[in-house]
C-alpha cells in the first residue's frame, strides 16, 4: 500500500509545481489579460482580427479601428481604449486598468525581457517595455515605481519595428 503513495505523492508534486508555475502565480485579473495578450501575439505580428476577437471588440473596429468604452473583459476591466490601424501595422491601447491589480513585475517577467522607459516628450509617461521584432508590447505604469499595471499599448508600426 505504501509502495503506491510514494508515487502518488510525487506525482501529485510535479503536478502542482508545473500547475503553480504557469498558472497558479498570476491573480485572476492577470490571467485573464495575460491569456487574451497570448492569442494576440500567438501568431505572430498581431492583427486587427485577433485583438477584436480576443478583446470583443466591435466587428466594425477591423477595418478602420475604433475606440471604445470602458468593459469588463472575464476578470480583468479597463476604462476605455482605442484600435488604430494603417497599412504600416497597428496601435492598440487599453487605458486604466481596473479591478485586481496587475502587477507590473509579474507582467515584466511574464513577457519580459523589458525595461521600464519614460516614453514621452513632456515626461510622467513611463512604461514597462518589452520589444518584439513586429514592435512593441507596453505596460503603461503611473510612476516608474507603480506597484500596478494601469495601461497596456500593443505597438507593430514600421517605425516601431525598425527601432530596437
Amino acid at each position: 500500500m505504501y509502495k503506491l503513495l510514494v508515487p502518488i505523492l510525487v506525482l501529485t508534486a510535479a503536478v502542482l509545481t508545473a500547475w503553480w508555475t504557469n498558472v497558479g502565480r498570476f491573480n485572476s485579473s492577470e490571467l485573464d489579460l495575460f491569456s487574451r495578450i497570448d492569442a494576440v501575439l500567438a501568431e505572430g505580428p498581431p492583427s486587427s482580427s485577433d485583438i477584436v476577437r480576443e478583446f470583443r471588440l466591435p466587428k466594425s473596429c477591423m477595418a478602420k479601428g475604433c475606440f471604445f468604452e470602458a468593459a469588463r473583459m472575464t476578470e480583468a476591466e479597463h476604462g476605455g481604449g482605442n484600435l488604430r490601424t494603417s497599412e504600416d501595422g497597428l496601435i492598440f491601447v487599453l487605458e486604466q486598468l481596473r479591478g485586481r491589480c496587475i502587477r507590473a513585475d509579474t507582467a515584466a517577467k511574464r513577457f519580459g525581457p523589458a525595461s521600464i522607459r519614460q516614453v514621452c516628450d513632456h515626461g510622467g509617461c513611463w512604461y514597462i517595455e518589452a520589444r518584439r521584432d513586429w514592435g512593441h508590447l507596453s505596460f503603461g505604469l503611473k510612476k516608474p515605481n507603480s506597484a500596478c499595471v494601469s495601461s497596456v499599448v500593443i505597438n507593430s508600426l514600421r517605425s516601431q519595428r525598425q527601432a530596437k
